[in-house]
């Protein structure tokens, strides 16, 4: 599953107002959203903008799931941010509609909380009929080469 970055985050990274990726940073969430609408990556800035399509079902937080042990490391020249796999537990009464996942820095006001990346899960996604897992990508979250 590809992550797509945000432009608006990007642009806080370099301009004094960089969000915390690393363990003991700032906390991390990961949010579920329907197909109504498909996040921008240009020009989304807040969750406001995105979160009024959040699923809601059985074993699934309203806010998502907080992301655990990430972490940031640097080896020859290539940063990359990872973080642990998700999983949303099978329930009879959850969701069966998920369709993008977005990670984000969680404030706790939402038009304060800042959309870091999404990835499109191919068709809708649930926890219906068993776990919905996302697996992060051996190479991680994203990559940045020093090139």
């Amino acid at each position: 599953m590809a992550w797509v970055l945000f432009d608006k985050f990007m642009e806080k990274q370099h301009d004094g107002n960089a969000i915390n990726l690393d363990i003991g940073g700032d906390t991390l969430k990961c949010m579920l959203i329907t197909d109504v609408r498909a996040p921008v990556q240009a020009t989304d800035e807040a969750m406001t903008d995105i979160d009024d399509n959040e699923v809601s079902g059985s074993n699934y937080t309203p806010g998502g799931a907080t992301l655990a042990n990430q972490v940031i490391s640097l080896v020859a020249g290539t940063l990359k941010f990872d973080v642990d796999d998700i999983t949303w537990l099978q329930h009879v009464t959850g969701f069966t509609n998920a369709r993008y996942a977005v990670k984000y820095k969680s404030t706790g006001t939402p038009a304060n909380d800042i959309p870091i990346c999404y990835a499109d899960l191919g068709g809708n996604k649930g926890n219906v009929s068993g776990d919905l897992a996302l697996e992060m990508a051996a190479a991680g979250v994203f990559t940045q080469t020093n090139s």
